[in-house]
């Protein structure tokens, strides 16, 4: 109907505004970085894909004592589970280890994208896409799990999903 398809009009438009919102850079700035990180993979070329999502752009000047301080906490995790992921699998050289990386995202072509980063560099990870909004998903096991800015984003859909979440990890 008229209405059905005005509807799904509205909702992509609102979910293209909120998910082009995370990027500051055109798909094709994001390759360039992505060839030059492979092609030398130093931090700097790590911070400059870092820097092109609003996300990790946020975290760029705590990553240098985020996972230490958070893992003088939990310990050094030999997994990692990174739900709602973005750019923060670019993160690696913080770590301070190799842990098995596992990330969730919510579009396939950025789970694609990060997928790259770990094959390329033959780094042990991968990232799933994953509709966290719709439900709570079984999730694998892992030492550690990173939530960041996902709870808030998670109660803003639906009250409870944080503490539904949180209560379905096997981490640490």
């Amino acid at each position: 109907s008229a209405g059905f398809s005005s509807l799904v009009k509205v909702a992509r438009k609102e979910l293209r505004e909120l998910y082009g919102n995370l990027w500051l850079a055109p798909p094709a700035a994001r390759e360039a970085a992505f060839a030059r990180l492979l092609a030398q993979p130093t931090l700097a070329h790590h911070r400059a894909l870092l820097a092109l999502h609003r996300s990790t752009r946020e975290r760029l000047d705590a990553f240098p004592t985020l996972y230490r301080r958070l893992f003088a906490l939990t310990g050094q995790p030999a997994s990692l589970l990174d739900l709602s992921c973005g750019f923060n699998p670019f993160s690696w050289p913080y770590l301070g280890s190799q842990p098995t990386y596992t990330g969730t995202e919510l579009a396939r072509a950025d789970c694609a994208f990060l997928n790259r980063y770990f094959a390329g560099l033959r780094r042990p990870g991968h990232v799933e896409a994953m509709d966290l909004w719709r439900g709570t998903p079984t999730l694998p096991p892992a030492d550690v799990a990173l939530l960041f800015k996902l709870a808030d984003a998670l109660e803003t859909q639906r009250r409870g999903a944080t503490f539904a979440l949180l209560a379905s990890l096997r981490c640490r």
